[in-house]
Parts: C-alpha cells; structure tokens; sequence
C-alpha cells in the first residue's frame, strides 16, 4: 500500500517473477520506471537505482547500482526537484523533471 515494493510480473499468465523491495516508501502506488536488455531503472525519491537481472532470474544478495546524480545551478537549483518521467531511447536513460532533462548512458551509467 506504501508503494515500496516492486513487482516484475510474467504478462502471459500473470505470475509474479521477482518482488523488489526499494527500500523507500512513496506516496504513489507506482514509480518512474524503464527497462532495457537485462536492466530495470527506477526513479526513487532521491535517486535513480538500477537492478540487473540474468536469463535465469536476479541475484538478491546483489545490491542495485545507484546512478550518480548531478548538481543544479543558477535558478533552479533551488527548486524542488519532481520527477515525470523516466524513459530509454536508444543508449540513454532520460529523466524528465519539473525544471530540466537529465541523460545516463546506459552501458557506463555515466551522466551525459
């Protein structure tokens, strides 16, 4: 009910593959999420973590990456930061807020 778990569900019959525990509780019952390949990306409330997964399922004692962020400066740095969206468009990860566009490579997880 809090929004802290994440469940990875198997479309064709509903069964629920892996359960993620963000650590976070949210006042939303969903995240900003995306995934490509093998890599689940979500938007928690103060940074984006990425949870890999294998053909044969995830690791759970494997702890998610957490990508680095970056600074604001000038006007907005002062301004709550809101997440909207979170999206994969070929080889970057794309985080739209209230106030600007952050990109990641996804290969490094590098900030672009």
């Amino acid at each position: 009910e809090n929004g802290r778990y994440i469940q990875i569900v198997q479309v064709s019959d509903g069964r629920v593959l892996r359960e993620i525990d963000t650590g976070q509780s949210f006042r939303r019952f969903f995240h900003r999420l995306a995934n490509i390949r093998n890599r689940l990306f979500v938007c928690l409330n103060d940074c984006i973590k990425m949870w890999e997964f294998t053909t044969d399922g995830h690791d759970p004692e494997k702890p998610p990456v957490t990508l680095s962020c970056p600074t604001r400066e000038g006007d907005h740095a002062k301004a709550p930061r809101r997440p909207l969206e979170l999206l994969v468009h070929r080889r970057r990860l794309i985080l739209l807020e209230n106030f600007c566009c952050l990109l990641w490579d996804i290969d490094t997880l590098e900030f672009v």
